[in-house]
């Protein structure tokens, strides 16, 4: 139970210009979408940064953050180069490419006689 009996739910948040977990915050009331960027204090860049919202069975755990991370997706400003959804269908296109490029390597072609 959260705060005066009502249910809540422990977001994780990882900050975007370094990757590292904040504190946790415990939501009640309005659920924000998952990925939503909030500014806290990073305190291992020593400053308000924002924050990736991450909630644990959504869309938008920490692995697809990192995911995003790793890829490059928040500009020196920490903020989305581009906007989540698209990101993430981009990159499921980019997936099923590797896919397809490695059934051309599995099966061998036939050569035109």
């Amino acid at each position: 139970m959260g705060i005066m009996g009502k249910k809540a739910a422990d977001h994780e948040f990882y900050c975007v210009h370094c990757g590292r977990k904040a504190l946790p915050i415990c939501r009640t009331g309005k659920i924000r979408e998952a990925g939503h960027l909030e500014k806290q204090f990073c305190f291992f860049c020593g400053s308000a940064t924002n924050h990736a919202e991450c909630i644990p069975g959504s869309g938008y755990d920490k692995d697809e953050f990192f995911r995003e991370y790793n890829d490059g997706n928040f500009s020196a400003e920490g903020q989305r180069i581009i906007p989540f959804l698209k990101w993430s269908s981009q990159r499921e296109k980019e997936e099923e490419l590797i896919c397809d490029d490695e059934w051309l390597n599995i099966i061998p072609l036939r050569e035109a006689n």
